[in-house]
């Protein structure tokens, strides 16, 4: 006999397990791909426009660079806009919207860069 406590610990399991696979990529229903979030995703985009959408505003920014491999990188972007710390939606038509921290680099108020760590220990 299953208990109440087993069947709810069971579920959250599996929600939490599915939530995880729509952060990493991994298929979901249909086999179709949730969430992308690769360094070849961004690689071709290095030079194009995107979009920052966040609390603290809309922003249009250039990504100038994409450097490291496909499961650990950084995504580094160039506007001429002081685009403050924080999480923000980046956009572009050939990219599956997608969230990340960003933060301001160096001494320059135009580059903010997001650090993707995807690798399993």
């Amino acid at each position: 006999m299953v208990s109440r406590r087993q069947t709810l610990a069971t579920g959250a399991g599996l929600g939490a397990g599915v939530a995880l696979g729509a952060v990493l990529g991994v298929a979901g229903p249909a086999g179709a791909a949730v969430n992308p979030l690769r360094r070849s995703a961004f690689a071709p985009l290095v030079g194009a426009a995107l979009t920052l959408s966040g609390s603290a505003g809309r922003y249009e920014v250039t990504l100038v660079a994409a450097p490291g491999s496909d499961d650990v990188f950084s995504l580094r972007f160039a506007t001429s806009d002081r685009v403050p710390e924080g999480i923000y939606r980046v956009g572009h038509p050939d990219l599956a919207p997608v969230d990340l921290f960003l933060t301001p680099t160096g001494p320059a108020p135009d580059r903010v860069e997001a650090v993707v760590n995807r690798s399993r220990a």
